[in-house]
């Protein structure tokens, strides 16, 4: 296992991450909007609340 050290850029950290730390975690699990949610409602709220725009 390689060591990396944590590097600073102006106030923010800079954290190493390699593919190998993520490979077996499910990244997208709380990505995806759960089974049987209403997809339209959700993505008209996300809308809304101006965290995606419709180009």
């Amino acid at each position: 296992m390689r060591i990396e050290p944590v590097s600073y850029n102006g106030k923010k950290v800079n954290i190493p991450l390699r593919y190998d730390a993520v490979a077996d975690v499910d990244i997208y699990e709380e990505v995806w909007l759960p089974l049987g949610d209403d997809k339209e409602v959700d993505l008209f709220n996300l809308l809304k609340q101006g965290r995606i725009r419709k180009d």
